[in-house]
């Protein structure tokens, strides 16, 4: 998971030398919760992961803050890889709002209630990513 922000470089949520990590159970929940602060833009960014006592699926949600003085365009990216088996029969559906990606016995859906997908790479994304380029 990344952001890209105006016309920089890629920030990568998990590693950037800019971010600033905090991260906590909400208290009697199974509930976690990891803010990453981005000095350098003064962005924040929270992620809530947390799985269903009834369910085998982790949900997972992302909200992002702009705590700078002016408007950043910011774009959030997913590079999103699933293996199955030698063979790797997976497939994916590409939805207007999100991306469906399936296998034999795994599902995984990224979704937005607030954004539609604005791009989307099915393979060799590797150099997508670092090329910063968009693609439909």
């Amino acid at each position: 998971m990344g952001v890209k922000i105006n016309d920089s470089n890629i920030i990568y949520l998990h590693k950037d030398i800019n971010n600033v990590y905090r991260q906590e159970y909400i208290e009697d929940t199974n509930i976690l919760k990891t803010e990453v602060k981005n000095t350098y833009f003064n962005l924040r960014m929270e992620e809530v992961d947390f799985i269903p006592i009834s369910n085998s699926v982790i949900i997972r949600k992302y909200k992002f803050t702009n705590e700078h003085e002016i408007p950043l365009d910011i774009k959030f990216l997913v590079h999103s890889k699933m293996l199955s088996d030698e063979n790797n029969f997976t497939s994916g559906k590409v939805l207007e709002d999100g991306l469906l990606q399936y296998s034999h016995e795994y599902n995984m859906a990224i979704i937005s209630n607030d954004l539609s997908l604005e791009a989307h790479r099915l393979h060799n994304i590797e150099e997508v990513i670092d090329s910063r380029k968009s693609y439909r």
